[in-house]
């Protein structure tokens, strides 16, 4: 038999946002690189309406938030797991339980400037999978 169970947060679990940026790297760990954030080019935040423009290493960026929905958010959690034994039918019993030890407040896809269409078809997928998960988990 195996038990499933989600925990809520016990306190004020951290934010964060998340940005997702177009770039190759051969790096896997922390970065001191983006510490101020991505500073928005307000002029040209005027020209796209509900794009955000900014720039990496020079080259300028243009990203969409991904609107979740009202009742929804995005948890990252920790799993833990553990097998008892139940002598009553000589059956061993897994359980999983999931901590919530964040929230994301906010996703943002970047593309490079001049492939929006590519940031467009993303953003369409992503929407496509929050509504799938939304039927699946409703």
């Amino acid at each position: 038999m195996d038990i499933e169970t989600a925990n809520g947060a016990k306190n004020k679990e951290p934010e964060y946002e998340v940005s997702l940026v177009p770039c190759k790297i051969r790096f896997n760990g922390s970065t001191t690189e983006f510490q101020a954030h991505f500073m928005d080019d307000q002029e040209d935040l005027r020209k796209t309406n509900d794009n955000l423009v900014t720039s990496i290493r020079g080259r300028k960026i243009i990203g969409k938030k991904l609107k979740f929905f009202e009742d929804s958010k995005i948890v990252l959690a920790d799993v833990v797991e553990s097998t008892d034994d139940d002598s009553s039918n000589n059956a061993a019993c897994k359980t999983k339980s999931y901590q919530e030890t964040a929230v994301v407040t906010q996703l943002v896809n970047y593309e490079r400037e001049g492939n929006e269409s590519r940031l467009e078809e993303e953003m369409h997928k992503f929407g496509e999978y929050l509504e799938l998960v939304r039927m699946i988990h409703n």
